[in-house]
C-alpha cells in the first residue's frame, strides 16, 4: 500500500447501497458500496456544503412519456444530497442535472485481500 493509500476496513464492514463517512488525511470522504464495487467522493455538496454521507443512494429516472411507467436506471450509482436533492454520479462526481455546474471530487478505491483501500491525492 502506498503512502497516500488508506485501509478503511473490511468489505463486510460496508452495507450495500449506504453512504458512509470516513476521515482520511484530514479530509471527510463519503464511501458507497454497490455490490462488490466501491466509490469514494469528497463529503461536501458543492451547492451549499451539506454532508453527502447523510444523503442516500438511489438511481436515475429513465426518460419516459406521460402515462408510462417510471423506471430507475443506474440503481446504486447516484448519491442524493440530503439538503436540496442534488444528485451526483458516484463514478464521475458530476451533478446529474448540470455536470458542468456541480462536481464532487472523486478518489480511487480498490479492494485488496478483502480490504477496502482509498487513495487520497
Amino acid at each position: 500500500m502506498g503512502s497516500n493509500e488508506y485501509d478503511v476496513g473490511a468489505v463486510s464492514d460496508f452495507e450495500k447501497g449506504r453512504a458512509c463517512r470516513v476521515q482520511l488525511a484530514g479530509k471527510a470522504i463519503v464511501l458507497v458500496r454497490k455490490e462488490d464495487s466501491f466509490f469514494a467522493l469528497r463529503d461536501v455538496c458543492p451547492h451549499q456544503g451539506a454532508s453527502l454521507s447523510r444523503g442516500f443512494v438511489s438511481g436515475a429516472i429513465k426518460p419516459c412519456l406521460p402515462g408510462e411507467e417510471i423506471v430507475l436506471d443506474r440503481v446504486g450509482e447516484i448519491l442524493i444530497c440530503p439538503w436540496h436533492g442534488w444528485e451526483f454520479d458516484l463514478r464521475k462526481g458530476e451533478a446529474i442535472a448540470n455536470p458542468h455546474r456541480g462536481r464532487v471530487k472523486t478518489y480511487p478505491v480498490r479492494v485488496e485481500r478483502n480490504r477496502v483501500v482509498v487513495a487520497i491525492y
